[in-house]
């Protein structure tokens, strides 16, 4: 029998649905809690799970967006601690096909944030805009806030020239 799916990803051949809210009980009982901060020498941030974990409101504009919301984020992730690319074929992408189609919006620095931010990540020209704003942005973060390496599309961008 020909599967979709791994066994461990399906059921009866379509993939399984869920949150990964789901699973934190679990992880919860096995993963040791820490009190205080851990040393790092590095600080790797999903942009998309951040754009999907951040509430866009009280911003009117993309751009108002990214300056009080998205690079607020990550300059207060980089004080504290010291990309994403989307394959065509992926088990990602079935599984965001499989949710809907969402609203088309432009992502320009005074275009408005739309009211359903839910509906517009579904759809994926709208992600790949939005990103490309966000990356150039990024490019703002000041070498006070430490150095920002970030990808943009297959690309490798440093906030500072360093020979890494």
């Amino acid at each position: 029998m020909d599967q979709s799916f791994p066994p461990a990803l399906s059921q009866f051949g379509d993939l399984r649905t869920g949150t990964k809210f789901d699973q934190q009980p679990c992880l919860e009982k096995i993963t040791p809690v820490q009190a205080e901060r851990p040393s790092v020498e590095a600080l790797l941030l999903d942009g998309m799970a951040i754009v999907n974990m951040l509430n866009p409101s009280p911003s009117r504009t993309f751009e108002e967006f990214s300056q009080c919301v998205f690079l607020l984020y990550v300059k207060h992730s980089l004080m504290l601690y010291g990309t994403y690319i989307y394959i065509t074929d992926s088990l990602k992408m079935t599984a965001r096909s499989k949710r809907g189609k969402g609203i088309c919006r432009r992502v320009k620095p005074d275009t408005r944030i739309p009211g359903n931010w839910v509906a517009f990540l579904r759809v994926d020209e709208n992600k790949e805009e939005l990103f490309h704003f966000l990356a150039d942005q990024l490019a703002t973060v000041g070498a006070e806030h430490g150095q920002v390496i970030y990808t943009k599309d297959e690309s490798v961008v440093c906030s500072e020239q360093r020979d890494i």
